[in-house]
């Protein structure tokens, strides 16, 4: 058993290793232009343990990207839900606060998030990880044109402003939070009716 979690934690070390080599090779010279030599060298390795582990720079992207998205997607849950329980009578500060707690979240990684955005290469990986965000937050609810609308318009919304506030160093996470939750909030009554809500409500005591 000790000998397995010493395997265990010897894979980890090196894997971490590689994507902290690989990040600081795509912001050094862009994704494009690293190649599989590129990482093993900066991360002193050789090519056969780069290879026992992943296919290729790829593969590398698209499993650091997938643990990202295992990561995120239930967090962002969690805080719908605790937002939702805690103030579901006010919904403008139901929202800015759950927006705080994303950019909150956001700021822990932002560096990561910062080469993905900023690196021409890296834009298929990052329009493809934003279809699975927004498949994943399609409501069975959201039925009418109107809850379509202005489901496009949250999502979008929030997605576009936190992909400028990533580049550019926006204003403080709890302004923009409120003014986002202000500009939302007709839009997000018509997706977030009553109904939905408690059910929402229900499903985080379980």
């Amino acid at each position: 058993m000790k000998k397995e979690r010493k395997q265990d934690l010897r894979v980890i070390k090196t894997k971490t290793l590689i994507k902290n080599s690989f990040l600081e090779l795509i912001e050094e010279k862009g994704y494009s232009k690293v190649s599989v030599t590129d990482i093993v060298d900066k991360a002193m390795i050789n090519r056969n343990t780069f290879y026992l582990h992943y296919l290729d720079k790829e593969d590398l992207i698209n499993e650091m990207i997938s643990e990202n998205y295992k990561k995120t997607e239930p967090l962002i849950r969690r805080i719908l839900f605790k937002h939702i329980k805690d103030n579901y009578t006010n919904p403008i500060k139901m929202q800015e606060l759950m927006l705080c707690d994303i950019f909150e979240y956001l700021l822990q990684e932002i560096e990561l998030y910062r080469i993905f955005i900023m690196d021409p290469g890296l834009s298929g990986y990052l329009n493809k990880l934003k279809a699975t965000i927004k498949r994943n937050m399609q409501l069975p609810s959201i039925k009418t044109d109107k809850q379509k609308i202005a489901f496009e318009f949250i999502f979008e919304g929030v997605y576009g402003t936190i992909i400028e506030w990533i580049k550019n160093d926006y204003a403080p996470k709890e302004e923009i939070a409120l003014q986002l939750a202000h500009l939302l909030n007709n839009n997000w009554k018509l997706v977030f009716d009553d109904e939905h809500l408690i059910t929402i409500l229900r499903k985080s005591k379980k």
